[in-house]
Formats: structure tokens, sequence, C-alpha cells
């Protein structure tokens, strides 16, 4: 499992703001934190009324693998 592989592993974030409208399980639509790619995010203003997702990278010598978190609930004041 590359998650947990003893290789040096380098992960990247990518987070994503989302319409708190979900259809199928999803948010209908997500747009890029342009320059948020840590592996924590600071919840702005900006967000309230949204859902936050995270996409996560792992890479290895034994390959790439990527994971994608379940949105939040809508972001409150």
């Amino acid at each position: 499992d590359l998650w947990s592989a003893p290789t040096p592993t380098t992960y990247k974030y990518l987070w994503l703001v989302c319409s708190a409208k979900i259809r199928n399980g999803k948010p209908v639509s997500c747009k890029t934190i342009r320059g948020a790619t840590k592996n924590t995010l600071v919840l702005k203003k900006k967000y309230v009324g949204h859902r936050i997702e995270a996409i996560v990278v792992a890479t290895s010598p034994a390959g790439q693998a990527t994971a994608t978190s379940k949105p939040t609930a809508a972001i409150k004041r």
C-alpha cells in the first residue's frame, strides 16, 4: 500500500472550495483554491456557505496514488 510504504513518500495537497448544493453525494461545482498547497487550510470568511474538499497525491518509488476527501458540511460563520 503506497500510503503506508516504508520508502520515502512525498505528498502534494490541493484544496477545493465547493458549492453547498449536493447532487449524487457530491458538490455541484468546485474550484481550486489558488495557493493552497499545504496540509492544512485556514478558513476565510469568503468560504462561508461553501464546502471544502482536499485532494492528496502521494508519490514514492512504488508509484503514485490520489485520495479525495468527502466534502465538509457547508462552512458556517
